[in-house]
């Protein structure tokens, strides 16, 4: 990850309250997160400098920054070592974090400090979400999202009216990392007048896990993970037979990523999701 034509950061590493951390880094609230940084020097132009690190939430609710100087003129066989210190605090909020890196130069003491090059930003830090009461596992797994995500719970109605909101609620096993960023996509289709359901897709959105706070990229295999989408059934919708459906794509690439289901109880058709809803009229018994 280079900084500039003579800076290049070459490795890092974390430990937290002295025990080395895998990536993700997992946060804990009160803990002492050290971070390990390895540059690659190569005549760097005259000054000080120093390094300027920023721990931030995911939606910008937090940031903790520390600085240190970057000694340059101190490099062994090309390289410089070292040590970034945070203290977190007692409260440290749910989600996932990323560690943002910035070099400064004055050319001497009383001159302006002026950033050097570019930031380097550093993902795959987490804060566990606490999700212990949200829907229990189904009793069997459902269906498999590529070869890292199991479908073992989930929540959705089986009818609606115009207007509501239609809520689904998924539990999902993470059994390998992930290392692509994933968005989730929900539709309503229909009417459907078959059970193929070659009909229009009525409304649809497109979501990070928990709206971007909890991506994908810091899930962690043996980690169970709770999402949440909806979508509103539109004025425009008359009552019918309708479908709600659910893919995962790679957010990037826009990639579908594959899916079979592991129970006669779920329906997938090309990597797609399928779950039924009637959409009641207003002369129904249930809509009065």
């Amino acid at each position: 990850m280079t900084v500039a034509p003579w800076l290049t950061l070459q490795e890092w590493r974390a430990t937290v309250d002295g025990t080395p951390a895998d990536v993700p880094v997992l946060l804990r609230p009160a803990a002492t997160l050290d971070i390990d940084l390895v540059w690659r020097v190569e005549t760097p132009p005259q000054g000080a400098y120093q390094v300027q690190a920023q721990l931030r939430h995911v939606l910008g609710r937090e940031v903790f920054q520390a600085e240190i100087p970057l000694a340059v003129e101190e490099v062994h066989d090309g390289v410089v070592q070292q040590r970034i210190t945070f203290a977190l605090p007692e409260k440290l909020p749910e989600g996932a974090y990323t560690l943002v890196l910035m070099v400064f130069r004055a050319t001497s003491p009383s001159a302006a400090v002026l950033p050097v090059g570019t930031a380097l930003t550093i993902p795959r830090f987490k804060v566990p979400l606490d999700q212990a009461e949200d829907i229990p596992p189904a009793g069997e797994p459902l269906a498999r999202f590529g070869d890292a995500v199991t479908l073992v719970g989930l929540d959705a109605p089986e009818e609606a009216r115009v207007f509501d909101s239609v809520v689904v609620r998924a539990r999902w096993q993470v059994e390998q990392p992930l290392a692509a960023d994933w968005t989730g996509v929900l539709s309503l289709v229909g009417p459907c007048q078959d059970a193929a359901c070659a009909a229009p897709t009525v409304t649809e959105i497109e979501e990070r896990p928990l709206r971007g706070l909890y991506p994908t990229t810091v899930w962690t295999p043996g980690e169970s993970v709770v999402t949440t989408m909806q979508v509103a059934v539109p004025p425009i919708a008359v009552a019918g037979e309708y479908q709600l459906r659910f893919f995962w794509r790679e957010t990037e690439s826009n990639k579908r990523i594959t899916a079979e289901a592991l129970t006669a109880t779920v329906e997938i058709e090309d990597g797609v999701l399928r779950l039924p809803l009637r959409v009641l009229g207003e002369e129904s018994e249930e809509s009065q």
